[in-house]
């Protein structure tokens, strides 16, 4: 069966045109991709903010730290020195939680009955 030359030519438009509509929805810079850059961006922003947030806080207790700064707090600056160093004063009782917490359990530690 041989077609017409308008026959052969609305074929040929029919097909580039359904190869142009699939490429447009399924291609790199089509309609799927589109919607696919869209999540990742609101990920993104998502994980930005977060960061934004962790970079304030750091920023803030930076400053605290440092002894220049207007934000200067002497009790943080003593408290993180203490956490550090694993300090007491001379004057000051030390419970350890994680023991209690393990002789409270049935646990004995060494050297206890």
């Amino acid at each position: 069966m041989l077609l017409t030359q308008g026959a052969t030519a609305r074929l040929a438009l029919g097909a580039l045109i359904l190869y142009l509509a699939s490429h447009g929805l399924t291609g790199q810079q089509g309609l799927i991709a589109y919607v696919d850059l869209q999540a990742r961006e609101r990920a993104l922003e998502a994980a930005h903010a977060d960061l934004a947030l962790t970079i304030a806080d750091l920023e803030d207790r930076a400053a605290r730290l440092r002894t220049d700064s207007p934000a200067f707090d002497r009790d943080y600056l003593e408290e993180r020195a203490r956490a550090l160093l694993n300090a007491a004063r001379t004057d000051e009782v030390v419970i350890d939680l994680a023991d209690a917490a393990d002789t409270a359990a049935g646990v004995q530690t060494a050297g206890l009955p």
